[in-house]
């Protein structure tokens, strides 16, 4: 996918931390990734208490939270939406009460090279655990 990497990863972290804060200390986060028809789709679904029906057409617009004072500015979806749209891609969220959310972003696969040393990045990442230190 043709990006640029800080911009994705901000997307990515504001789903995982509404992801995060939707369980409330309990449940499941499961993510993944496929490539499917030349676009890249990443799943972040947790099994929090999920979205109310009267919550959920709402919940890209700006500054729109169900959280308490200083929980949250209600920007996160927002900016995460418009970041992804920015790379041609969408951002979708499914939920149902009682059983989580489920966000699905799509990209597509860029079939271009991007310029040299300019911020675009195409890259394939594989994540190798690493020993942790204590003290």
């Amino acid at each position: 996918v043709l990006v640029l990497p800080d911009q994705l990863r901000q997307a990515l972290v504001n789903l995982v931390t509404n992801a995060v804060q939707a369980m409330k200390g309990r449940g499941t986060i499961t993510l993944t990734t496929a490539v499917m028809d030349r676009i890249v789709v990443t799943t972040i679904a947790e099994s929090g208490p999920g979205i109310p029906k009267q919550h959920l057409s709402k919940v890209f617009d700006p500054f729109f939270t169900t959280k308490g004072q200083g929980e949250g500015s209600g920007l996160g979806l927002t900016v995460a939406r418009r970041l992804i749209r920015k790379f041609g891609g969408d951002l979708r969220i499914e939920s149902h009460e009682g059983e989580g959310t489920i966000c699905s972003v799509t990209l597509p696969i860029s079939s271009i090279s991007p310029p040299q040393g300019g911020p675009w990045t195409t890259s394939a990442s594989h994540a190798e655990p690493q020993p942790s230190h204590s003290s």
